[in-house]
C-alpha cells in the first residue's frame, strides 16, 4: 500500500462546481510534493457548509488504485 498526507482547502462556492459535477477531478499535492489527481466524489463524505478542508490521508494500492481517503483533522 501506498499513504500520501496533504492539506486541502476548497471554498463553500468552488466546492459547488465539484458536488454538481462541473469538475470531475481535484488535482492535489502530497507533503511529499507528488501531484495526484482524484475523482471528486470521494470528498463527498468530506463536505461541510463550509466546503472542503484539511489533513487528509489518501491510501492507495500498490497499482495506484484508490482504497481509502480519511480526513485526520
Amino acid at each position: 500500500m501506498k499513504i500520501h498526507f496533504f492539506l486541502l482547502k476548497i471554498n463553500r462556492d468552488e466546492w459547488l462546481r465539484y458536488y454538481r459535477g462541473e469538475a470531475r477531478t481535484v488535482m492535489i499535492t502530497s507533503l511529499q510534493g507528488l501531484r495526484i489527481s482524484l475523482p471528486a466524489i470521494h470528498f463527498r463524505a468530506h463536505t461541510t457548509e463550509n466546503g472542503i478542508q484539511g489533513l487528509f490521508r489518501l491510501t492507495l494500492d500498490q497499482n495506484n488504485k484508490f482504497i481509502r481517503l480519511e480526513r485526520l483533522k
